[in-house]
């Protein structure tokens, strides 16, 4: 951040004194956080950069691979209410098990 943003930035005397606490605490953990990237080597942080892509592309896979799981069997069931499944209506899945019984009920 230069010099002429954080002045930009900076809490008016109008501003609560909560407003003004969270701005200089924001400022302290960024200085902070400036001075332990300064430790790290720039090599470790390209690493953890990278590591931190792939970590969330394997989340971007596994939902899309879950949503097309889903839509395809959402696909199958409305083809089987439809009766283009086997040809006959009424063969979606069954709430009673492979036998169904007949009762009668006088």
């Amino acid at each position: 951040m230069t010099d002429e943003q954080t002045t930009q930035a900076t809490p008016n005397s109008e501003e609560n004194p909560l407003e003004k606490f969270l701005y200089h605490q924001r400022r302290a953990a960024e200085a902070g956080a400036k001075a332990l990237a300064g430790w790290i080597p720039p090599e470790v942080r390209e690493h953890t950069k990278e590591a931190g892509k792939e970590f969330l592309m394997s989340f971007k896979v596994l939902v899309e691979g879950a949503a097309s799981v889903m839509e395809r069997e959402a696909n199958r069931m409305r083809n089987a209410a439809e009766g283009h499944d086997s040809g006959r209506a009424g063969d979606g899945p069954s709430t009673t098990g492979k036998t169904k019984v007949k009762v009668e009920v006088s």
